[in-house]
């Protein structure tokens, strides 16, 4: 009933219509990039109608994406490769900066906002879940077969290990890539976490064990570091007698060793390690190994340009050449990227460009330390979550990160509420 008098009181006139743009965007990102990308185009257009005369956000932060959009810019020409494509894919560090600078929201209408991405979420991950169970159903001969396996010859938990399961990893992922869809229910666990007050109680426990059980079919092993983290932070800032905290303790590393035991693709991360299984393996197809080929042609490359980088129209061509002369078989076959975005926009943009994003990194970290807690406690780990994906994906390299950056990035960047000295 407060959604609804809010939403009778402004009675949809155009000075809020900026605000239903967002909200829109927002319940709608989780699903396919398409849909969000028209949702941006919606808030920028609603946006515009809602101009007036107003006092706009002045904050210098708010202009380090503009600039790592310019730094691209300049990488795409003087590489001479101007492929336009790779600076609309980019255009999210002009437009969010915008929509920040040019309204500022209030606290109300960004916890509205952290309420839309929530339920879209929900929305997505049981449009996923559904389509799962769609594609396992086999009909012959008047009867239903359950088949979730793709590849012919394995079991039910066999084939999670290779990705050949519609209950686990890209093939349950419909909508993004796991890194990023993994990235986004991460997002929504921090904010049940330490924004839960913005939730009913029952909102709260259905979202923490949902988004964990949807976390868990996506299977992307940075979140798991994520989580683990994640979950230790936010018992670290509970105001709660310490008895309670080793019990709360306990139940975290309880819920940790149950889903290393009952999913096998962190089991098998996790004993390779164990056993220190660090070396190059040339052949490598899955999980880290993959990586440790991707990082070893990433700093060969930066060794050759550490100060030019090769442009971001180049940088996977450089990287190719360098899998094909050090025999990196599938690493060139799917050509694939740095899978470290620090790597890769060295690589892209040189010494200029890692270290604008480094500086992006450390104003994020400095502006949510500006808060009281527990605002504090909630950036923070927003920021920790992008950090780390960041350190294991290219997170700026595809629409699904680099929208979501973007987003938050202004989202922190624009709040105007800091504890005073």
């Amino acid at each position: 009933m407060k959604g609804m008098d809010w939403v009778i009181k402004n009675k949809f006139n155009k000075q809020h219509l900026y605000f239903y743009g967002a909200l829109g965007y927002l319940f709608l990102i989780p699903f396919e990039q398409k849909l969000a990308t028209l949702a941006m185009i919606v808030w920028a257009i609603l946006a515009l109608l809602s101009l007036r005369k107003r006092r706009v956000n002045s904050n210098w932060r708010m202009f380090m994406l503009p600039a790592l959009y310019l730094i691209y810019t300049a990488g795409l020409f003087l590489a001479y490769r101007g492929e336009l494509k790779y600076l609309e894919h980019r255009l999210s560090f002009l437009l969010f900066p915008a929509l920040f600078i040019l309204f500022q929201y209030t606290p109300q209408e960004r916890k509205k906002m952290m309420k839309a991405f929530l339920w879209g979420l929900v929305g997505a991950g049981f449009y996923c879940l559904f389509f799962a169970i769609y594609r396992s159903m086999e009909f012959e001969m008047g009867s239903i077969h359950f088949q979730p396996a793709v590849l012919d010859g394995k079991k039910f938990m066999e084939s999670i290990m290779y990705g050949g399961n519609y209950f686990f990893g890209n093939h349950f992922s419909i909508f993004h890539q796991t890194v990023y869809f993994a990235m986004y229910f991460s997002v929504g666990l921090c904010i049940v976490l330490f924004k839960g007050k913005i939730l009913s109680l029952w909102e709260r426990w259905f979202l923490l064990i949902f988004y964990l059980f949807i976390l868990f079919l996506i299977s992307n092993k940075a979140s798991f570091i994520v989580l683990t983290i994640l979950f230790f932070y936010w018992l670290h800032t509970l105001q709660m007698k310490f008895r309670y905290k080793l019990i709360a303790l306990g139940c975290i590393l309880t819920g940790i060793i149950a889903l290393t035991i009952l999913n096998p693709r962190v089991s098998e991360s996790l004993n390779k390690i164990s056993e220190m299984q660090f070396s190059i393996d040339k052949s490598a197809r899955y999980g880290y190994s993959t990586r440790l080929l991707t990082w070893d042609a990433s700093i060969e490359l930066i060794k050759a340009r550490p100060i030019a980088g090769y442009g971001v129209g180049n940088a996977q061509d450089a990287l190719n050449n360098v899998y094909a002369k050090m025999d990196y078989q599938y690493p060139l076959r799917e050509k694939l990227n740095a899978h470290n975005q620090f790597l890769q926009i060295w690589i892209e943009n040189g010494v200029v460009g890692i270290l604008l994003l480094i500086l992006i990194f450390v104003l994020l970290i400095q502006r949510a330390y500006r808060f009281a807690s527990p605002d504090k406690s909630f950036l923070i780990a927003i920021v920790f979550i992008l950090l780390i994906n960041a350190l294991f994906e290219s997170i700026l390299n595809r629409f699904s990160g680099i929208s979501f950056f973007a987003f938050l990035t202004s989202f922190i960047f624009s709040l105007t509420k800091v504890r005073s000295n």
